[in-house]
């Protein structure tokens, strides 16, 4: 798993170590074809006690190509008490998918969450059947967060592919990044990245190319085949080999960087949380 802050100072007036997302994980349930799984992490080494009670966190789910949610699963949390806390989730299609504010179909309410002290990340772990993810096999995903400021949703944070906006955007864009839309990124951030990858030793056609596959920033997964990054992504993918390995234009060698020991192969797959 990943820990980075994918802003460009978490230090600054306003920043929240709770938005930052570090991880997005999908692929087919191992005892299940027929339902997908989806795994986001955020707050990296826990800071705060538990998850923002003004943000919307969110699956986004992109079923025909255009780089716009069809679907989103929202997850919102009470404010922590007593050293508990307490999750709704919802489940949108259509325009309530294309909202950042939590809209569609209640589907738990006031559901308690695992909260404990010497845990290192907080994980929203969901399994839904494939037909609730759009009408054929191949989905785009992406995870936001959100934060009530004045009444209004702000965007923070967002990722699809893993350790894009922390490794390969430079920082003077990385919070532009987080606060716009995946449809716009082709637009927005094309040239910064084919500019970033000849800087690293790719001709300028080919950085131009290999921008593309990497925008819009969306995790594609094709669930007729095995799911391996960029495949959608199983956690056992050592991404950050391949995302160094990528930004050099092949000039490195993996990382060997395994997994983590404890994972489990039933949901919700993640180890027990670390002191």
């Amino acid at each position: 798993m990943s820990n980075h802050f994918s802003a460009a100072n978490l230090k600054s007036p306003g920043d929240d170590a709770r938005l930052d997302l570090t991880d997005l994980f999908v692929f087919a349930a191992p005892d299940d074809p027929g339902q997908t799984v989806l795994i986001m992490n955020a707050c990296p080494f826990t800071k705060g006690d538990g998850f923002h009670p003004g943000a919307v966190y969110r699956f986004n789910i992109d079923t025909d190509g255009d780089a716009v949610a069809d679907v989103a699963f929202s997850f919102t949390f009470s404010a922590p008490a007593d050293g508990r806390q307490s999750a709704t989730a919802y489940y949108a299609t259509g325009a309530d998918a294309r909202t950042r504010e939590p809209r569609g179909q209640v589907l738990i309410q006031g559901t308690p969450v695992g909260l404990d002290a010497a845990a290192n990340i907080f994980t929203i772990a969901l399994q839904a059947p494939n037909d609730m993810l759009g009408p054929g096999p191949g989905t785009g995903t992406w995870i936001t967060t959100s934060v009530r400021r004045d009444g209004a949703l702000v965007p923070m944070d967002r990722e699809g592919n893993p350790s894009f906006n922390p490794i390969l955007n430079p920082n003077t864009i990385k919070d532009q990044f987080n606060a716009t839309d995946p449809a716009d990124d082709v637009t927005n951030y094309l040239q910064p990245l084919a500019h970033t990858l000849e800087h690293h030793g790719y001709p300028p056609g080919e950085a131009t190319a290999a921008a593309h596959t990497l925008l819009p920033d969306i995790l594609h997964y094709d669930r007729t085949r095995p799911a391996h990054y960029p495949n959608g992504r199983v956690m056992t993918d050592d991404v950050f080999s391949t995302r160094m390995i990528f930004m050099v234009h092949g000039h490195a060698t993996p990382q060997n960087i395994g997994p983590h020991d404890d994972l489990t192969t039933a949901f919700p797959f993640l180890g027990p949380p670390h002191p």
